[in-house]
């Protein structure tokens, strides 16, 4: 999953529990989720931490997850543009001791948003 740095940082640190996104996996949960830090805002751009989506939640009440994914209501609101919009609910995350290329996990450039990938050799 793509992730600018400063919401990457938030996840990493444990703040972040829960990241909204416009579309979910078709797989269902639990998954591994591989974090993508982008280059934007001088960010590395590499993969800089892993953990697992324990559950996906379409959002009725967006009140419900401000909490979570550290944003406003308005924020999601702006966010969503009147399309659904998912929180996807994250646990046990380890940060890697140095930042992996996208090349480990067999792409040639970054996610826009998020990808399926296999699992990397290294694991």
């Amino acid at each position: 999953m793509s992730l600018n740095p400063y919401w990457n940082r938030k996840i990493l640190n444990g703040e972040k529990t829960a990241d909204i996104r416009k579309s979910m996996p078709r797989r269902g949960c639990p998954f591994h989720t591989f974090l993508y830090e982008t280059k934007s805002e001088g960010g590395c751009g590499a993969v800089t931490g892993e953990c697992v989506c324990y559950c996906v939640d379409y959002l009725h009440d967006f009140s419900a997850v401000t909490g979570f994914s550290l944003l406003s209501v308005q924020e999601i609101t702006d966010y969503a543009k009147g399309r659904k919009v998912y929180a996807w609910f994250l646990a046990q995350v380890v940060r890697y001791s140095a930042p992996k290329p996208i090349s480990d996990f067999g792409l040639i450039r970054a996610p826009q948003s998020w990808r399926y990938v296999s699992k990397p050799k290294f694991l």
